[in-house]
């Protein structure tokens, strides 16, 4: 498998299965509650709590300003 699909796997895979779960695991790992996360993300808290309780799911375009250099 090349370096593009394993990338394009891995990110798939947090798009799509338990997208809030690990949205959470991630934040619970950096010791931060959700507001200082939500500020570290430059998102609003009010959409953190939506993408962590899986109410909503994130956008791919905002998996990569949030997410793809940071895990």
């Amino acid at each position: 498998m090349s370096r593009e699909e394993i990338k394009y796997l891995v990110d798939n895979l947090f798009l799509y299965n338990g997208q809030g779960r690990q949205i959470r695991e991630y934040r619970m790992s950096l010791g931060l509650k959700k507001k200082p996360f939500a500020d570290m993300l430059h998102v609003d808290v009010s959409s953190l709590r939506t993408w962590e309780s899986d109410q909503k799911r994130m956008t791919k375009q905002t998996w990569e300003r949030c997410f793809k250099d940071r895990v």
